[in-house]
Parts: C-alpha cells; sequence; structure tokens
C-alpha cells in the first residue's frame, strides 16, 4: 500500500481531527507559554516593588538619623577646629555629643541591613564606621582635656570626617531618589 493510497483511505474527519488536535496543542501551548511568561514578569514585578519599599522604609529611618549625625559632626568639627571654644567648653560639650553619636550609632545598628541594598553596601557601612571612629576621637581628645592635655585637637581630621560623611549621605540619598523615581514608575 502506498501513502497516496493511505491517505485517499482517511476520512476528511480524521483529517479535521488530526489537524485540529494538534493545532489545538499548539494554541494552547503558546497560550500556556505566554501566561507564565507574563505570571513570572509579574513576579519579579512584584519582588522589585517589594525590594524598593523595604529600601525606602529603611532609607526614611536612615535619612534622620544621617541628619542627626551629621548636624552634631558638624557643630563638632566647630568646636574643636576653631578657637572660639575654650577647653574648658569642649570638655563640657563634648561628653553630650558622644552621647548623641551613641545614640545614633545604635539607632543605625536596628536598622536591617537586608534592606540595604548591595549598590550602596559599602557606603553605608563606611559611613558607620567612620561615625564610630569620630565619636572615637571625640573620645579620645575628651580624655586628653581630662588628663591635663589641653594642647589643641589634630586641626582638621573633624571637618574632614564630617566632609566624608556628607559625601557618603549624598551617595546614598541619590540613590533613594533614583528608586523613588522607579518605584513610581512601577506604581503607574
Amino acid at each position: 500500500m502506498s501513502i497516496n493510497t493511505l491517505s485517499l483511505n482517511i476520512s476528511p474527519d480524521a483529517w479535521i481531527q488530526t489537524f485540529g488536535g494538534f493545532f489545538g496543542g499548539l494554541l494552547a501551548g503558546g497560550i500556556a507559554i505566554y501566561l507564565f511568561k507574563r505570571q513570572v514578569n509579574l513576579e519579579l514585578k512584584r519582588s522589585r516593588v517589594n525590594e524598593l519599599q523595604n529600601f525606602l522604609k529603611s532609607y526614611y529611618v536612615l535619612n534622620e538619623w544621617f541628619v542627626r549625625i551629621l548636624s552634631t559632626t558638624e557643630r563638632l568639627a566647630e568646636i574643636m577646629e576653631t578657637d572660639t571654644y575654650s577647653i574648658h567648653d569642649r570638655m563640657e560639650i563634648l561628653p553630650y555629643n558622644i552621647e548623641s553619636l551613641n545614640t545614633s550609632i545604635y539607632q543605625l545598628n536596628q536598622i536591617n541591613d537586608d534592606y540595604i541594598p548591595q549598590d550602596i553596601y559599602k557606603a553605608y557601612l563606611e559611613m558607620k564606621s567612620l561615625i564610630t571612629f569620630f565619636k572615637k576621637q571625640c573620645e579620645i581628645d575628651l580624655n586628653r582635656y581630662q588628663e591635663g592635655h589641653l594642647n589643641e585637637p589634630f586641626k582638621g581630621t573633624y571637618r574632614t570626617n564630617y566632609n566624608l560623611l556628607n559625601l557618603y549621605k549624598e551617595e546614598i540619598e541619590r540613590y533613594a531618589k533614583n528608586n523613588e523615581e522607579e518605584l513610581k514608575k512601577h506604581m503607574k
């Protein structure tokens, strides 16, 4: 029996059923693939929105503390690096500022690091370590004054560290603004 003879013996219903099943399967498979891709894209978008929201919530808390820290460190740079304040004034002012920095460090450590994106994590860690260093610098100067070493603090280091803190804050702030814009686009 040849193929021509075989094809002539198959009824049109069988052909329709065969090709109908084949094209129906292709159509169903295509729809399933489309729906799968769409679901994956929606899940990726939801995940990204959640990631952005978590970071921005953390950033709003961070920023409040960064503002306080910068205010404290700027004030300390003014106090420690100008001739406006006497050694006695500095000895009275330093403990309050050290305590303020301690509170800030504690609050920064309460923030979940998982919400800080990798892109700015290094800047975040450097900022935290610089704040700790700043506090240590204040404690060293206070101890020197209390022990009677009334010479001046290391000129320039307070202002330099303040400027570095400000740069890190600005880097994190720029990143947050970009994330806010991205979140707004996703929410449309």
